[in-house]
């Protein structure tokens, strides 16, 4: 990706590393700090809930005679440094080349490029490129770290400990230092050519005047300070390759994997879906949600692992993640957010249960019934715990309706809360979690009825009517599609998307007739090239753009907010009701729109949690959102397959 005069153009543009354990590195194309959570570094540390962010920056300066260039500065209130940034390459890695002009100690000019890699041990790569040296210069590394929970800020202190210890090795320079007490220790390791030495410089000064506007436009403190424990002062001769690990000691050098931009959409959205992967170093495997401030949640797992398994082809990578999900049951369901480190479960969540079913029933339709055999009493094990009530603020009701209870909760994916009140009330039943029961139900009672006569005994009568209930509940003849919930006295009309899991997934209460007329109208009131929008414009309710503070955004989030992982459960919808081609038809515009998004806006190589409801569908939310990657994989791959069924038969 090439600059040039168009520069300025890219520069609030974010890119993303991420490695094996969930460990991430997020910047601006230009290196400003805009955001708390931009950084080289952060990991997931055992035995801390919080991921820990662990290092800003590297600021660099080239010094050669009295003459000197600071690459960047990333104080995002401060001007550039001296050095010209000439190119930017998001893929395979992060990669920004920069131009040092042509001067009479420098000629011709010096370029050096800066590649970031994280690998599988929490631990991240500089490595430096430097060309065009014809007499010799110094290029100073000086880290800038923050060592605190990925949340908060840090300000100078006395407590921090910014000692500097050598470490004895043969073939490169490695110090540590502890930070904090109690916190893990931190390692350096420069690794240098045989034509340049290094000398450690140590500092120990605070940069204080760190400004991150994106937090300050977000209604959140937005000043911080950073502590720079010294700097790598490198001596070069020549021409050279220098490499800056920064991580957990010890530290652990490998190889960097050969590797290739990702050509066209397929590739692009593989790429993106393996980001979100992570192995804890206890071995428990599991999906980050989104980038950067998610962590592993329960329902997002659960909808973005369909496509997260296409793209990956590993299936037993995939069941791992299931069996974590069920290893962190409470009261026999599955939470939202699992317990993690020493931050407690969050279990508001009816349809993280449900669609872990969902996810072993499409399983197996890809990888074989006997391989997901395994899961299928825990599949019945789930329903039974909604039937029991074992958490009482939800229930199956005589049939197939699950009744949640009125309270400070949200216990649906709409689940953004204002001193502690739901915005999108859905107390009651809701549409999409009676079409996920009544879709579990019939696929654990198909299993059941020959291999746990218990569970099919105590289901049987449920599923008895369950189809006419569930329409007396949500169809009205003269509105034309589904109500979005009924509290019990009287439905709620407001148009929104939830509908589609009643039009498209594979058992369903509703008739062709019917589900094509509401499938209709979702397509000319909700679909956007990003996504669907979350509430009709027509709605008193809705707002069209996401933005603002924590409130503003939470009005908006599921009030007309556009998400573009709906685009999979419409999907679904379309194929169930109409043919290969016509769904082909809907979705060409969508292609077009991400194929132009993915590799040149927002995060690059990624998709954004949200887009506004009105166009142009600005991005926002997380920069980078597992579910919105993972279901828009899952369509391209099912048009891609049944267009060539149609051309095979």
């Amino acid at each position: 990706m090439q600059f040039g005069k168009h520069v300025h153009s890219m520069e609030h543009d974010e890119w993303l590393e991420s490695g094996a354990d969930g460990s991430f590195a997020l910047g601006c194309v230009d290196r400003k700090l805009r955001r708390k959570y931009h950084g080289l570094l952060t990991v997931r540390e055992p035995g801390h809930g919080d991921a820990w962010n662990v290092l800003a920056e590297v600021s660099e300066v080239v010094r050669q005679g009295d003459f000197h260039a600071r690459l960047n500065d990333p104080r995002e209130t401060h001007r550039d440094g001296d050095a010209e940034l000439v190119s930017f390459t998001p893929f395979p890695h992060a990669a920004h080349t920069y131009r040092i002009e042509a001067r009479a100690e420098l000629a011709p000019a010096v370029t050096i490029t800066r590649r970031v890699r994280l690998d599988a041990h929490g631990q991240v790569e500089l490595r430096y490129s430097v060309r065009g040296v014809q007499a010799p210069l110094q290029l100073s590394l000086a880290p800038l770290l923050r060592c605190r929970t990925l949340h908060d800020l840090t300000f100078e202190n006395p407590f921090l400990d910014g000692a500097l210890m050598q470490v004895e090795s043969d073939d490169a320079l490695e110090v540590c230092m502890q930070p904090y007490p109690g916190m893990p220790t931190l390692a350096f390791r420069l690794e240098l050519p045989a034509n340049a030495s290094v000398q450690l410089e140590r500092a120990g000064r605070w940069w204080t005047d760190l400004h991150y506007a994106w937090e300050a436009e977000r209604g959140y403190p937005a000043d911080e300070h950073a502590f720079e424990p010294g700097q790598f002062v490198v001596s070069l001769q020549g021409d050279a390759e220098l490499t800056l690990m920064v991580g957990l000691d010890p530290l652990r050098p490998e190889p960097a994997p050969h590797e290739r931009a990702p050509q066209g959409l397929a590739e692009q959205l593989s790429r993106a879906s393996e980001q979100f992967f992570m192995r804890t170093r206890a071995g428990t495997s599991t999906l980050i949600a989104g980038f950067p401030w998610f962590g592993p949640w329960g329902r997002d797992a659960l909808l973005a692992l369909p496509g997260f398994y296409l793209a990956s082809g590993d299936f037993e990578r995939t069941a791992a993640v299931l069996d974590g999900l069920l290893a962190a049951r409470i009261e026999g369901l599955v939470p939202n957010i699992p317990a993690l480190g020493d931050l407690p479960a969050n279990t508001s969540s009816i349809d993280a249960s449900l669609l872990f079913v969902r996810a072993v029933q499409w399983l197996g339709t890809q990888a074989g019934a006997d391989r997901v055999e395994r899961f299928m009493p825990a599949v019945c094990e789930l329903l039974s715990a909604i039937a029991d009530a074992r958490d009482p603020r939800m229930r199956f009701d005589d049939r197939l309706g699950i009744w949640m209870e009125r309270g400070p909760w949200a216990l649906t994916w709409m689940d953004a809360l204002i001193d502690g009140q739901p915005v999108t009330p859905r107390a009651g039943y809701a549409v999409e979690i009676d079409a996920l029961a009544y879709n579990a139900a019939h696929f654990a009672l198909a299993w059941a009825e020959r291999r746990r006569g218990s569970f099919a005994r105590a289901f049987r009568h449920r599923v008895r009517g369950a189809e006419a209930d569930f329409l007396r509940r949500y169809w009205d003849d003269a509105r034309g599609y589904l109500a979005d919930g009924h509290d019990g006295s009287r439905p709620d009309w407001a148009l929104r998307p939830n509908q589609l899991f009643a039009l498209g997934l594979p058992y369903r209460p509703v008739p062709a007739h019917l589900g094509r007329s509401a499938l209709a109208t979702v397509t000319r009131e909700l679909l956007t090239p990003a996504g669907l929008r979350t509430l009709a414009r027509s709605h008193p309710d809705y707002r069209g753009q996401y933005r603002g503070t924590q409130d503003d955004r939470d009005r908006a989030y599921h009030q007309g907010t556009v998400w573009p992982w709906l685009l999979g459960v419409y999907a679904d919808a379309v194929l169930a009701h109409h043919d290969a081609k016509m769904c082909a038809a809907q979705f060409e515009h969508v292609f077009t729109y991400f194929r132009e998004h993915l590799p040149r806006a927002a995060c690059l190589g990624q998709i954004s949690e949200v887009f506004d409801g009105d166009a142009p569908h600005a991005p926002g939310g997380a920069p980078a959102q597992a579910w919105s990657v993972a279901e828009l994989f899952r369509v391209l791959h099912s048009l891609e397959l049944a267009t060539a069924q149609r051309v095979a038969s």
